[in-house]
C-alpha cells in the first residue's frame, strides 16, 4: 500500500497543531488539572483561557479504572462535560511535566491522533499517526505536515500545484480556487468577526461613544466587500441554530447612521471623535470599511497597523489597545465562552468590567443540566445581558473556508478541525 501523506496550510485554528488532536479525556485526568496548575503558576494570564470552575470549583479528581473519571465538585456546574469536549478535555503525558515541562511548547506529548515528530518555529510542525489515539483506525493518513499560513497571493496556486493538499482561504480567494478546479469546502463554525472595545481607554470610556459605533457600522456592505458574501451578519456571539443563540437580538443594532449621529451630537459632541483602531492584518479591507464608516458619523479613528505575533501580548495581556478588529472562535461550553468575552479576566474584555446580573445568569446556566427545557432560554437570556451590557461589537459570522485537491472531505464540525475519515487520493 502506498504510504499516505498529509501536507496542509492552516487548516486548524491559528496554524496550531492541536487544533486537529483530540485527546482520550477518561484517561489521565489528575493529569491535565495538575498541568494547568503548573502552567497558571509560570504564566498567570494563560488562566484566563480556562473556564474558572475548571480549576477553582474541583475538590478532587481521580481515576476510576482505565477509562472513568470522577470529578468531585464544590458546586453544581453542568458544564463540564462540554469543557471536556474541547482544549481544556486535551490531556498532556504527566511525565514529560515531571521531566522536562518547558519542553512542551515545542514537543508536544498528547493522545490525539498525531505525534510531533519535528517542529521548526515560523517554518513548520511534521507528525505521524498515533497508533494509541483512541480512534486510531478512523485516522487514514500516516503523517501530517502544518504550514503557516501561505501568502493570499499564492495560496490557491500552491494547492492547485500539488505542494499542499490543503489550505485555508478568505472569501476573496474563493472563486479564484473554483476557478482552478479546487474543490472549496465552507463549514460553518462557532467563529464571530468582532471588535474588542477597551471601555477603559478614551473615547469608549463614554458609553454614548460605544452605542454610536455600534449603530454606525453597515454590517451587510462589510459582508458583501470584505467576506465576499460569506458568512452571515451577527450582533451576538453565537450563530444561528445554537443553543445560546437569541433571536430577541436578531437585529439588536441595524444601520442607522444618522441615529449614530444623533447619539453623538445630545451627547454634546460637537468636533469629531478621535481614537486609534489597531488591526493585525486578518481582515484590512473590513478594518478600512469600518473606519470610513465611523467617519460618516463623526468618529475618525486612525489605523495601527501591529504584527499578529504581538496581537496576544499587546490587546490580551497588557490590554493596551483602546479598540480592536479580532476573531472569536468560539468554545465547546458557551459559558466558558462568555468567561472569555466578558468575564473580570477575559481575554477580549480588555476593559475587564463585569455585570453582576450577567454572573448570576451564568450561576443559573451552570446549575441547569444542559438537557433541562429551562437551559435554552437561561442562556438565551444570558446572551442578551451580555450584548447590551458591554462594549463588545460583533460583526459577522466566521465559516471556515477549505480549498482541497486529492483529499476527501473534512468533517463538517463547528469547533476544531478533526480529521477521523480523511483520505488522500
Amino acid at each position: 500500500m502506498a504510504r499516505r501523506v498529509l501536507d496542509l496550510r492552516q487548516v486548524g485554528h491559528q496554524g496550531h497543531l492541536h487544533a486537529a488532536r483530540r485527546p482520550q479525556v477518561q484517561r489521565r485526568q489528575p493529569a491535565r488539572r495538575h498541568r494547568r496548575r503548573q502552567v497558571d503558576r509560570a504564566r498567570p494570564h494563560r488562566r484566563r483561557l480556562a473556564h474558572r470552575s475548571a480549576d477553582e470549583d474541583d475538590q478532587e479528581v481521580t481515576a476510576s479504572g482505565d477509562r472513568d473519571v470522577v470529578v468531585e465538585l464544590s458546586e453544581v456546574d453542568y458544564q463540564y462535560p462540554l469543557l471536556f469536549a474541547g482544549k481544556t478535555g486535551m490531556v498532556v503525558n504527566p511525565a514529560v511535566f515531571e521531566k522536562d515541562a518547558d519542553s512542551l511548547a515545542t514537543q508536544p506529548a498528547g493522545s490525539g491522533p498525531f505525534e510531533v515528530t519535528k517542529y521548526v518555529q515560523n517554518d513548520h510542525a511534521s507528525a505521524r499517526k498515533n497508533p494509541h489515539f483512541f480512534l486510531a483506525g478512523d485516522i487514514e493518513v500516516d503523517t501530517f505536515e502544518l504550514y503557516p499560513q501561505a501568502d493570499p497571493a499564492t495560496v490557491v496556486a500552491a494547492v492547485q500545484s500539488g505542494q499542499y493538499n490543503l489550505a485555508r482561504l478568505s472569501g476573496a480567494q474563493v472563486q479564484q480556487a473554483k476557478d482552478a478546479g479546487l474543490e472549496v469546502q465552507v463549514i460553518d463554525s462557532m467563529a464571530v468577526h468582532c471588535l474588542d472595545v477597551h471601555a477603559g481607554k478614551a473615547p469608549w470610556n463614554d458609553p454614548v461613544v460605544v452605542e454610536a459605533l455600534k449603530y454606525a457600522i453597515d454590517r451587510e456592505k462589510i459582508k458583501e466587500v470584505a467576506a465576499f458574501g460569506i458568512g452571515e451578519v451577527s450582533y451576538q456571539p453565537f450563530p444561528k441554530g445554537y443553543v445560546g443563540y437569541s433571536a430577541e437580538l436578531e437585529d439588536a443594532y441595524p444601520y442607522d447612521p444618522d441615529k449614530a449621529r444623533q447619539l453623538l451630537a445630545d451627547a454634546g459632541y460637537t468636533e469629531p471623535v478621535k481614537g486609534v483602531f489597531t488591526s493585525s492584518g486578518t481582515a484590512p479591507a473590513a478594518v478600512e470599511l469600518i473606519q470610513a464608516q465611523l467617519k460618516e458619523v463623526g468618529i475618525e479613528l486612525t489605523i495601527e497597523n501591529i504584527p499578529q505575533t504581538q496581537h496576544t501580548q499587546l490587546v490580551y495581556i497588557e490590554r493596551s489597545k483602546a479598540l480592536t478588529y479580532d476573531y472569536f472562535a468560539g468554545r465547546e461550553s458557551p459559558v466558558q465562552a462568555f468567561q472569555v468575552l466578558f468575564g473580570a479576566e477575559g481575554l477580549m474584555n480588555p476593559g475587564r468590567k463585569t455585570d453582576p446580573k450577567l454572573e448570576a445568569q451564568l450561576k443559573k446556566v451552570k446549575e441547569t443540566p444542559t438537557d433541562d427545557p429551562a437551559y435554552p432560554q437561561l442562556l438565551q437570556e444570558a446572551t442578551r445581558l451580555a450584548v447590551t451590557s458591554f462594549p463588545n461589537t460583533f460583526l459577522l459570522t466566521g465559516p471556515s473556508i477549505i480549498a482541497r485537491k486529492g483529499v476527501s472531505t473534512l468533517p463538517e464540525l463547528p469547533s476544531l478541525r478533526r480529521f477521523e475519515g480523511v483520505s488522500t487520493s
